[in-house]
């Protein structure tokens, strides 16, 4: 080989190098993020250890007091699943999608047994101490006698028993549990759990504040309106607030991606970066000054937010304040004043209610995008609430003493379809984010879920000092105000 071949070669081999290390400096993978899940077996004790948990590629073994953990597990969609010979577990399994470290619901186990009854048929399907379960069956006994009911290991006070109904109370102490009977000649057992709820959160409420609560769009906060104070779901940590302002807070809404608050009052909206939870950080951005009173206020786009005012929607620049379209309203002469009581969007903003003190017990449909009067509804009493208005705009959810309406409003007419009875005065009606179901809270101090079409109860909430509430809106939570303390609960599905 010639010197000029041998100095070609040498260069090209120091080119290859150099190539090679350039490329795998330039190519360095940053590992992905991980996280932890934990979560229970609940049951019999001398059950509960030993569950081979089973989640991806990856298990563990539940402790003697049936906790399990599994880390470093890449954010992704998983399904978990608990195993133990001669055993059944409610739910088999648990599908999630994890975002950060998580909690997961308590899975109850039992053993299989072929020689008890089953009775599936209760409601609530879930509840905190102090709900009224009503178990439905046959061969309970004409009377009580020397009978007893268990929630998991805990016995309960019965209300009332009969050879095909029992009703009694959760007791304190109860944990998650198939619900049994044992009567002196047999066991019924019921094939699947009662979820007995505790809180997965709860931060301080100030009694004497009326405080409104809101999730953000991706569930993983709480915004409270007391000092505008924003909560970590996950732990319960305070985050940040926006402050005490001169101008007293009368509204918020998300944009939707979640990344901003806006925070109105009477002639200013403020907008905040949500994304950051530095306590330090200056999350105000800017604020937008209104030349008209703003009653309410939708954000319709990342860009775009609707203003409800005096006499007109204005369409405004969310991040310039300049109006980029303005809509009158209608224009019937028992409407002229447009001094209102109260507003309330449809989630999609295609629709508002509108109560005016003009007539009071008059509530207006309006079609925001026109302007136009759909029709009119007549709610009672001047100082109820406005309507709970549907996800899709087409119904409504109205209430007066002990009962709640469900009516038709996709014409704009209301037409009523259907009715529900309580027991107790309701003090408030919400869709859930489905609306498929519906929250009542009620003056006993109940927090009730109900199925709008099956009118079956799946979820009942006590408590001695209920404010109100609000669900999630993708995840099943369900964030109760009490006098003192804001709490969440998971309640499965909304």
């Amino acid at each position: 080989m010639s010197a000029l071949q041998n100095l070609i070669l040498n260069c090209l081999q120091v080119l290859t190098a150099v190539s090679i290390i350039a490329c795998s400096s330039s190519n360095t993978v940053t590992p992905p993020d991980t996280y932890s899940i934990t979560g229970k077996i609940s049951g019999n004790s001398n059950d509960i250890e030993g569950v081979t948990i089973q989640c991806g590629e990856k298990n563990t073994k539940s402790d003697a007091s049936g906790t399990y953990s599994i880390s470093e597990l890449k954010g992704s969609s998983y399904s978990l699943t608990p195993t133990k010979s001669g055993f059944t577990f409610t739910p088999p399994t648990i599908a999630f999608t994890l975002k950060r470290d998580t909690t997961l619901p308590n899975i109850q186990i039992s053993k299989n047994d072929s020689n008890i009854q089953k009775s599936s048929e209760f409601q609530p399907e879930r509840g905190t101490v102090g709900a009224r379960v009503t178990l439905l069956g046959k061969d309970f006994g004409v009377v009580q006698g020397s009978s007893i009911v268990k929630i998991g290991e805990s016995q309960v006070s019965i209300i009332t028993w009969s050879n095909s109904k029992i009703e009694f109370l959760v007791p304190n102490g109860a944990t998650t549990g198939v619900i049994t009977v044992q009567t002196p000649t047999k066991k019924i057992s019921t094939s699947s759990p009662f979820y007995v709820l505790e809180p997965m959160g709860n931060v301080s409420a100030n009694c004497s504040t009326s405080v409104n609560i809101m999730f953000n769009p991706d569930d993983t906060k709480l915004f409270s309106f007391y000092e505008g104070r924003t909560f970590d779901v996950g732990t319960g940590q305070f985050l940040w607030k926006t402050g005490n302002s001169i101008y007293s807070r009368t509204d918020i809404d998300f944009s939707k991606d979640g990344k901003l608050l806006f925070e109105k009052s009477d002639y200013f909206i403020n907008a905040y970066n949500y994304t950051s939870s530095d306590p330090t950080t200056n999350h105000h951005l800017y604020e937008i000054e209104l030349h008209n009173r703003v009653h309410a206020f939708k954000v319709l786009s990342q860009n775009s937010l609707l203003l409800i005012t005096d006499s007109a929607f204005l369409r405004i620049d969310a991040t310039t304040g300049s109006v980029q379209s303005s809509t009158p309203f209608f224009t019937s002469s028992e409407n002229t004043r447009y001094d209102y009581i109260d507003v309330k969007f449809s989630e999609d903003g295609k629709r508002v209610l509108i109560q005016n003190n003009d007539v009071s017990y008059l509530v207006n449909i309006v079609d925001c995008m026109s302007g136009s009067l759909l029709g009119k509804f007549e709610k009672g009493d001047d100082y109820d609430p406005l309507p709970s208005i549907s996800p899709d705009g087409k119904s409504l959810l109205t209430y007066k003493n002990t009962s709640v309406i469900l009516w038709d409003i996709s014409s704009g007419t209301p037409k009523q379809t259907k009715s529900y009875i309580f027991e107790t005065d309701v003090n408030e009606v919400q869709f859930s984010p489905s609306g498929k179901k519906m929250g009542v809270r009620t003056v006993d101090g109940k927090i009730k879920v109900i199925g709008l079409q099956d009118e079956r109860l799946y979820t009942e909430i006590v408590s001695d000092d209920l404010h109100s509430f609000t669900f999630g809106h993708n995840t099943p939570w369900l964030a109760v105000v009490e006098c003192t303390l804001i709490k969440w609960y998971f309640i499965g599905e909304l």
